[in-house]
């Protein structure tokens, strides 16, 4: 009996594994940047904890976003042992996780898109190598963060198409600038906050507008972070809302500086699922 986890800041996907049943659930993202141990504990509990069968398990692995090695990760681990019994716990972050979930044992960048962004270099085993996102204040090109800024942006300085401007008032509620910066000064987490306004972009994905803003991100991208690595390294694994519902936009930027997206998957969980039932087992 086996509990998979990935998280991020927005949601943790969870798989239980009994013998050759797959059981899927949901909860709340629980980055130990944001939260306590306690909080991280009442959520495994009211989410998670009521939908599961059990609460002892052989194997607990959970790959989630904000978990550095050290401080962070213990205290994920301690939340679960709050809730949960298990002789084994694994916590790591979850760039791995997509690593072992969409690539396997092969060799490749790995690239997370959702709230944030993250990559790494995978050399069929661990991550080797990576360059920083820098977060959403200096990075995290191509991330929900960076696009809802983007449109925020456009929108406060008429950039953005004037019909697409109405919706987009409408959809936030938006009034002038200095009253959403003092909103985004006093959010806890600013850019989760900030990627929320991404959502648009999901509406409205076959606008042409849209279509180019999301085209410039990815292309960024590629620029500022991926032709950093080993250019050796041609197959890119992408994984998250932003990389699974623009898709198209990726590729189109991969191709353009001389990648190729080999998989794209919203979650690694599926195939977390599938990497701890049959390559870990063969080692």
């Amino acid at each position: 009996m086996k509990l998979i986890a990935d998280s991020g800041s927005t949601k943790t996907d969870w798989c239980l594994i009994d013998g050759n049943k797959f059981s899927y659930f949901k909860t709340q993202g629980l980055n130990p940047y944001f939260l306590n141990q306690i909080q991280i504990a009442e959520i495994l509990k009211n989410e998670l904890q009521i939908q599961l069968p059990v609460i002892e398990f052989d194997e607990i692995h959970f790959f989630g976003s904000g978990c550095t090695p050290g401080e962070k990760c213990e205290l994920i681990k301690s939340s679960l042992l709050d809730v949960f019994k298990s002789n084994k716990i694994e916590v790591t972050n979850d760039l791995l996780g997509a690593a072992k979930g969409l690539a396997k044992q092969n060799e490749g960048i790995i690239l997370i898109l959702g709230t944030g962004s993250n990559s790494g270099f995978y050399n069929g085993e661990k991550i080797i190598e990576q360059v920083s996102s820098l977060g959403y204040l200096l990075g995290d090109e191509g991330s929900g963060s960076r696009i809802g800024k983007k449109l925020l942006a456009d929108f406060f300085r008429n950039k953005m198409p004037i019909e697409l401007s109405k919706e987009f008032a409408l959809s936030f509620q938006l009034s002038t600038s200095s009253e959403l910066l003092k909103v985004i000064f006093h959010q806890n987490h600013q850019g989760k906050y900030l990627a929320s306004f991404a959502k648009f972009a999901l509406e409205n994905k076959d606008n042409e507008y849209i279509k180019m803003l999301i085209q410039k991100e990815f292309n960024l991208l590629f620029e500022e972070v991926i032709l950093a690595y080993n250019k050796t390294a041609h197959n890119i694994y992408a994984t998250g809302s932003i990389a699974f519902y623009f898709e198209n936009e990726l590729k189109k930027a991969a191709e353009k500086f001389d990648y190729k997206i080999a998989l794209v998957k919203q979650s690694p969980i599926e195939g977390l699922a599938e990497y701890f039932t049959k390559y870990e087992t063969n080692g």
